[in-house]
């Protein structure tokens, strides 16, 4: 998971890309690991009001993803970030 603040509308493009170049590497080792035929690396950009961009809508939809899934992935995504934070703000490393 990777937390930024929006800043304009062309983000959730930039997001995928990448996530797309950095993930693409691991791409062979899956494959041959567990014997599939294809994998396709996204990156999703997810509001922090529980809000899926069009474009992530759309890259779900074409992937044959019920719509039900979008609420389950926003909560559980503003779940995993208050854990981060929590754990940033807790930090032994940040009390002096």
């Amino acid at each position: 998971m990777t937390v930024r603040m929006e800043t304009h509308e062309d983000q959730p493009m930039l997001v995928n890309q990448k996530k797309k170049e950095h993930y693409n590497s691991c791409v062979s080792f899956f494959k041959e690991k567990f014997d599939l035929k294809t994998i396709d690396a996204h990156g999703f950009l997810l509001g922090a009001r529980r809000e899926i961009p069009t474009q992530v809508a759309k890259i779900f939809q074409s992937l044959g993803f019920p719509k039900t899934i979008f609420e389950k992935i926003a909560v559980s995504a503003v779940k995993e970030f208050c854990r981060i934070l929590h754990n940033h703000l807790c930090s032994s490393n940040l009390i002096s």
